[in-house]
């Protein structure tokens, strides 16, 4: 987009449960993009708990920092 990453964020150490909430709405997606929901999100939680215990052996193999890629 023509920005450069370090210019235009400011690194911050992890705040782990500092935040008091993350709030989910779907609302605009669904006017402006006529999304619509195909998984419930208790669902869609517990698929993705599932994929991360069946591939576990994978992820641990992954590096813990972020690779950038054009």
């Amino acid at each position: 987009m023509g920005y450069e990453f370090e210019r235009s964020v400011n690194l911050v150490n992890e705040n782990y449960g500092q935040d008091s909430i993350y709030s989910l709405n779907a609302t605009k997606s669904k006017k402006q993009l006529d999304w619509k929901q195909k998984v419930k999100f208790k669902d869609g939680v517990k698929e993705t708990i599932n994929w991360i215990n069946e591939n576990w052996d994978f992820i641990e193999q992954q590096p813990l920092e972020y690779i950038y890629k054009d």
